[in-house]
């Protein structure tokens, strides 16, 4: 079969029509499948496009959730340094802001993945574009050499070369648009890459303010126990200062009552002595009236007096006993003046004790004794009827003999001169006590001398006591 070589070339001109025919419906076949690649190369690029907005959307979201994160996480720090419960409230939504932020990233991921497959698909898109403009642009040639050969095939053949040519150029635009799609995808999943770093150091975030609220809480747990103990002490130290205040009052009333205490003895004490006075007083240091009992020195005669209830009696200053004794004619009822032996009655009141033959009589009942000088109210004396009388002075310190004056065991009280009391150590064991006028105090303790014994002889005591 004969080639079709164009105007003026040689070759079977039935036939070279009928292979440029078939050439032209070969590139018009092309075309429309250039077309097709390139329709669908442009329908990957819009999914390719909507993934990449997908992502992008996804990207944005993550950002929200994180920076909702973030926003949740301050919240609770704030919180936290609020109170106790507030921080207890803020870790629980920080724990929820780390999950969502956990579920941003996931997004975030799967987000990238969309993104990495929108771009392979993009790249194949465009390489599929770009065999098709290959296979158009080499269709267009052919059909081009082909219309030349057939004027009907050429115009068949334009047409179809420059609908193949439109489709290139869509094939390319295509191709271009895929490009940037997938560079938009590449973007955007260096954004949600981003967004998923974002999300990772939010949940770090806010798991260190959970942290941070779990501290707070801790350290308002702390403040609270602190406080609690604090107001423990402060309502110990009330009570105590209650209490000292308590004691404080209680020392008070009884330090004024043992004042008052003091205060009423010392009065007491001086109702009853009265002190130096030159005159028998008829009050006490008070103005009131004297008690039965007090006591006051004379400064004048230097003696001691007691009042009796009626008067005043000198205290003696030698301790002395007398015995005052009647013999009753009968029928007396008091007894004074001089007794038997001629002596006159005369006794301190109080001082006194009535016998009546022999019986201890009681004061004040069986007999009255008040003036010192006569004992009344006497049952009246049978004749015959002994009463006596026995009264006493007051024993005189100033002259008692001092315990001092004796050392030791065996010591003797003696007299060294009149009225002059001293004492004799006790002699040596076996010694006997001799009369001594040469002494200092008229006795000596003295040897006993043994004679030898003599059967025809007695031992006279001359002998032995010298």
């Amino acid at each position: 079969m004969a080639i079709y070589r164009g105007p003026g070339g040689s070759g079977d001109a039935t036939q070279d029509a009928a292979s440029e025919v078939l050439l032209a419906l070969q590139a018009k076949d092309a075309a429309i499948a250039a077309q097709v690649a390139a329709e669908a190369a442009q329908a990957a690029a819009q999914t390719a496009e909507t993934n990449a907005e997908l992502a992008e959307t996804n990207a944005e979201t993550a950002e929200t959730n994180a920076e909702t994160a973030e926003t949740n996480a301050e919240t609770a720090a704030t919180n936290a340094a609020s109170s106790a419960s507030a921080a207890s409230t803020s870790a629980s939504n920080a724990s929820t802001s780390a999950t969502n932020a956990a579920n941003s990233a996931t997004a975030a991921q799967t987000a990238e993945t969309n993104a990495e497959t929108a771009e392979t698909n993009a790249a194949a898109s465009a390489s599929a574009a770009s065999t098709s403009a290959s296979n158009a642009s080499t269709s267009a040639t052919n059909a081009s050499n082909s219309a030349s050969s057939a004027s009907t095939s050429a115009t068949n053949a334009s047409n179809s070369a420059s609908s193949a040519s439109t489709s290139a150029t869509n094939a390319a635009n295509s191709a271009t648009s895929a490009s940037a799609s997938a560079s938009t995808a590449t973007t955007q999943a260096t954004n949600a890459s981003n967004s998923a770093s974002a999300a990772a150091t939010s949940e770090t975030n806010a798991a260190s303010s959970a942290s941070a609220a779990s501290t707070s809480a801790t350290n308002a747990s702390n403040s609270a126990s602190a406080a609690s103990t604090s107001a423990t002490n402060a309502s110990n130290s009330a009570s105590s200062a209650s209490t000292s205040a308590s004691n404080a009052s209680t020392a008070q009333a009884a330090a004024e009552a043992a004042r008052d205490s003091a205060l009423s003895a010392y009065d007491n004490f001086d109702d009853r002595y009265l002190g130096a006075k030159s005159t028998p007083p008829s009050v006490d240091n008070d103005g009131d009236a004297l008690i039965e009992g007090a006591l006051y020195w004379n400064s004048v005669s230097d003696t001691m007096f007691a009042w009796t209830g009626s008067a005043w009696g000198s205290i003696s200053s030698t301790a002395a006993i007398f015995r005052y004794k009647y013999t009753a004619a009968g029928g007396e009822t008091s007894e004074s003046g001089l007794d038997d032996n001629g002596v006159t009655l005369s006794y301190i009141a109080g001082k006194e004790q009535v016998y009546l033959n022999g019986v201890l009589l009681v004061r004040g009942t069986d007999y009255t004794a008040s003036n010192g000088t006569s004992i009344t109210s006497l049952a009246a004396l049978t004749a015959g009827d002994i009463l006596e009388i026995i009264t006493f002075t007051a024993f005189d310190l100033a002259t008692a003999i001092d315990k001092a004056l004796f050392d030791a065991k065996g010591d003797i009280l003696v007299a060294t001169a009149a009225d002059t009391p001293g004492k004799l150590t006790v002699g040596v064991d076996g010694y006997y006590l001799k009369a001594n006028s040469g002494t200092a105090t008229g006795l000596e303790w003295a040897a006993l001398t043994v004679p030898p014994a003599d059967d025809d002889q007695p031992i006279l005591a001359s002998q032995i006591f010298g």
